[in-house]
């Protein structure tokens, strides 16, 4: 588990205030953090006992502004890949070096002393099982991608390059021997390429057809040209972030643009059936420990927490995906909720989970 995620989710700083739980709030505009480092933010929810949509944002950030979704772009990649399933395209239990077999991907997990890399299947790489290393934020945060783009060094890396990094830094374990999950971008990064492969088009291209034509989302997209100045830039503590080459290199592993309002209506498609057989959901949930409080399944996370933290309120579930620019995806089918939005803060995430959190908690109570 790398550093900089170890101080993120720290359990200090998801504490909600028991003053603030104690009754409803008459909207969540004021569950939205304003501070240096949070000029903007956003939140879109949606109840589905009596089909109300609530809405809130302040400062930079409208709920049709475009923002970087970071690795909430996992969630769309599993879609992605649950339709292809559903087509008998592929099989998550199929190894992933029968669809990418070349040298780049080769030797990418050797753990005691034995190359285990064609024991990978695409159920590893999307559950964070495969026990390859982490090339975008390796365990010493002082180095690294991760390390550079903060700084303000904007660099991309090629597929083959992300790969030797991740062959470099060695393997965490053997595919699928952990109780745990052990994140990393390396993995997403061979399944966007295993979906182009699939598919015989670009990453991007895929992504319009699969999840923005359907869906209808106009403001959705894969980040893929550097001029690109729709989205609002990334922000690292009191400055704004512009990396545009870093971020057409993420693509699966992190590479969405959106808005709040298409991000919730991707996420009720991912859970009411709009894009894929609604219970193959039921599958994926199969979730173990990653780093508090949030759990890792099958390409999806779920985030909970203990009634000490909640001001003794009970919080159900919830499951969806969580991004390293502070954005979140999330539902609970508990309280039939979905929500999403944005913080737009890489150094100071823990915001958007206190948003969340508070949000769910007076939506799931407020009549």
């Amino acid at each position: 588990m790398s550093v900089i995620r170890r101080h993120f989710l720290a359990a200090t700083g998801l504490l909600l205030p028991t003053a603030a739980c104690a009754a409803p709030a008459p909207s969540l505009a004021g569950l939205l953090p304003e501070t240096t480092f949070h000029p903007g933010g956003v939140l879109v929810a949606y109840r589905t006992r009596d089909s109300q949509t609530f809405e809130a944002a302040r400062g930079d950030l409208g709920v049709d502004t475009p923002y970087f979704a970071a690795s909430t772009t996992k969630l769309y990649v599993t879609a992605i890949l649950l339709q292809m399933v559903q087509e008998g395209r592929i099989d998550l239990d199929s190894p992933f070096r029968k669809l990418l077999p070349g040298p780049e991907t080769a030797q990418l997990n050797r753990f005691g002393g034995e190359d285990r890399t064609d024991a990978i299947t695409l159920r590893h790489l999307m559950s964070h099982t495969s026990g390859l290393a982490d090339f975008f934020e390796p365990d010493n945060a002082k180095t690294g991608l991760f390390a550079d783009l903060t700084k303000g060094k904007d660099r991309a890396l090629t597929f083959p390059e992300a790969m030797e990094i991740t062959r470099r830094l060695g393997a965490r374990a053997a595919p699928g021997s952990l109780d745990r999950a052990h994140y990393s971008d390396s993995n997403y990064q061979i399944l966007g390429k295993v979906i182009e492969q699939v598919d015989g088009s670009p990453f991007a291209r895929v992504f319009e057809r699969r999840i923005s034509e359907p869906l209808g989302l106009q403001r959705t997209w894969i980040y893929s040209d550097p001029a690109d100045m729709r989205p609002r830039p990334l922000r690292f503590r009191d400055r704004d972030l512009r990396i545009p080459n870093a971020m057409v290199f993420s693509q699966a592993d992190g590479g969405v643009v959106t808005t709040a309002r298409e991000a919730l209506v991707f996420l009720r498609g991912v859970f009411e059936g709009a894009l894929f057989d609604r219970t193959r959901i039921d599958a994926l949930q199969d979730f173990r420990p990653m780093f508090f409080p949030l759990e890792y399944g099958t390409g999806m996370m779920r985030f909970q927490l203990p009634a000490a933290m909640t001001g003794f309120r009970k919080l159900a579930p919830l499951i969806g995906h969580s991004g390293l620019s502070g954005a979140v995806i999330f539902h609970s089918p508990a309280n039939g909720l979905y929500l999403a939005g944005t913080v737009n803060q890489i150094d100071k995430r823990s915001a958007v989970f206190q948003m969340m959190a508070r949000a769910a908690l007076q939506l799931s109570t407020d009549g």
